[in-house]
């Protein structure tokens, strides 16, 4: 499990990847020997861009982690990048997937619902997505117009 999956990045500056690793029932003395794969790929073509393997042997349960990774400066104008930890058992099987994004300072993730209702059946869908948006330098605050909320009955 990670602490954190979502971080913002300054130019010049590392972003600390840690978690801990746990299993449901512990038993006192219960040991690992796995291997931890931190990966960055590029958004666009998915291509893993940074690669880094940790071995662990015989650690104690539950074991926390902590990875350093520095950003390479080409990507400073990519607005995110994706990442994920794997944990490998010893055969090289991915037994734990755990994702993460690390998003530029000009940029910022927004949650967006759309729902859709359909009047002649009665139902609804709703859509939810995230897209990446990118800060205004120069942003000037308005004040929008309260409105009074429409119902429609469905029925």
């Amino acid at each position: 499990m990670l602490d954190q999956d979502t971080f913002q990045r300054n130019p010049d500056e590392s972003i600390t990847i840690s978690g801990k690793i746990t299993v449901q029932n512990p038993r006192k003395g219960l040991s690992l020997t796995a291997k931890l794969c931190y990966q960055l790929r590029h958004p666009y073509n998915d291509e893993i861009i940074i690669k880094i393997d940790c071995s662990l042997v015989d650690v104690n349960l539950p074991y926390t982690f902590k990875q350093r990774l520095v950003i390479p400066n080409k990507l400073e104008d990519l607005p995110y990048l994706s990442g994920e930890v794997l944990l490998h058992s010893m055969i090289e099987a991915t037994t734990t997937r755990h994702p993460f994004q690390i998003y530029s300072n000009e940029h910022y993730l927004v949650d967006y619902t759309i729902e859709l209702f359909n009047i002649e059946n009665k139902y609804s869908y709703q859509f939810k997505f995230k897209l990446v948006e990118k800060t205004k330098p120069n942003s000037v605050a308005i004040t929008l117009p309260v409105t009074t909320k429409y119902n429609h009955s469905l029925i």
